[in-house]
C-alpha cells in the first residue's frame, strides 16, 4: 500500500495491454432546479474526482436553492489518459530461491498520465 500513487521499478513480462481510455478527473456541474452555472461555465460548481469515482455535487451552491440534481456540463471535463496492464514475474527470476518450481506470479498495474506504455 506504501507504492500507491508513487512511480515504482520493477523487472518484469508484460502480459496483456488494455486500451488507452480518458478518465475524468475534473468537471463541472449545472443546478437541475435553479439552473445555476447553466449560462456561464465559470460559475459552475468544479467537482474533482478522486480515483475516478464520480460523485457530484452534494448540493446546490446558488444561494437559497437546496437542490440535489445536477447536470454535467460535459464540455468542462478535465481528462487525463489511463491504460491498464498485467505483467508477469520473469522466469529467471523465479528459478532461483523459493519460487523455484512455481507458476510465476502476475500483478495488474494501472498507469496514468505519462507513465503510459
Amino acid at each position: 500500500s506504501e507504492t500507491v500513487d508513487h512511480f515504482v521499478s520493477v523487472r518484469a513480462t508484460v502480459t496483456r495491454v488494455g486500451p488507452i481510455k480518458p478518465l475524468v478527473t475534473a468537471a463541472r456541474f449545472s443546478c437541475a432546479k435553479c439552473g445555476f452555472g447553466q449560462a456561464d461555465d465559470a460559475l459552475a460548481m468544479r467537482v474533482r474526482f478522486t480515483r475516478g469515482e464520480y460523485r457530484p455535487p452534494t448540493r446546490c451552491d446558488g444561494g437559497e436553492c437546496k437542490s440535489r440534481q445536477f447536470e454535467l456540463k460535459r464540455g468542462t471535463a478535465t481528462t487525463v489518459d489511463v491504460q491498464k496492464l498485467r505483467v508477469q514475474q520473469q522466469l529467471d527470476d523465479a528459478k532461483d530461491g523459493d519460487d523455484a518450481g512455481r507458476v510465476p506470479r502476475t500483478l495488474d498495474v494501472e498507469c496514468v498520465g505519462d507513465g503510459i506504455v
